[in-house]
């Protein structure tokens, strides 16, 4: 959601970054880059100040009808202005923000790592490098806590890592786990897989 409560959608067949408006009606943000459209954005943050990053990978059907040359990570700024943060021959999967929004995390799948980014005022990303450098399984949704812990939702994995990159836990999940989200005030997460979604408890019962 953005700083107006206004829901933000990756609609990945519809190769479109999407919001509902508070009156209910679809607004697309992003369709296309470079005259060309986009692969099927997948996952997306939310900055301070409503600037949005997503990923944009070709999984599926959508690797036989792409039209960008790139799987691309890509910045919206609050202004509406499209910028390709990232081009890659791997695909992004998973993005998140750090607790203070000055770091960006984003998963690539076929390459089985988590990449960071470092986040300037303006909200442009710049000096991408490996945070983590092997996840489990192939990894998807990211979130982080309060602690600035990166979560990964990695095969039949939660992995939690520290900070510093360091693998702190593994929670077995009954299915493959393709996203995540935090509670805000107690830290529960919540693990949407295949079929069911599943709640890692932390807080106090």
């Amino acid at each position: 959601f953005d700083s107006r409560g206004r829901l933000v959608i990756c609609e990945s067949q519809a190769r479109r970054l999407a919001r509902v408006e508070n009156d209910g009606k679809l607004a697309v943000l992003a369709d296309q880059f470079e005259g060309k459209p986009l692969n099927g954005p997948n996952d997306l943050a939310i900055r301070t100040g409503d600037h949005i990053y997503f990923t944009d990978p070709a999984f599926g059907s959508a690797s036989d009808h792409r039209q960008l040359p790139f799987h691309g990570v890509f910045h919206l700024s609050p202004k509406g202005e499209l910028t390709a943060m990232y081009r890659s021959e791997s695909r992004p999967a998973g993005i998140t923000l750090s607790p203070d929004g000055r770091l960006l995390y984003v998963s690539f799948a076929d390459e089985r790592l988590v990449r960071v980014f470092d986040v300037a005022r303006s909200g442009a990303a710049s000096n991408p490098r490996v945070f983590i450098a092997k996840t489990g399984s192939i990894p998807l949704g990211l979130r982080t806590d309060k602690e600035g812990n990166v979560l990964v939702a990695a095969g039949e994995f939660l992995e939690i890592y520290s900070p510093k990159g360091a693998l702190i836990e593994k929670v077995r999940i009954p299915d493959r786990a393709a996203n995540l989200a935090v509670h805000p005030s107690n830290g529960d997460i919540y693990v949407a897989a295949r079929s069911a979604v599943y709640l890692v408890a932390r807080g106090e019962r």
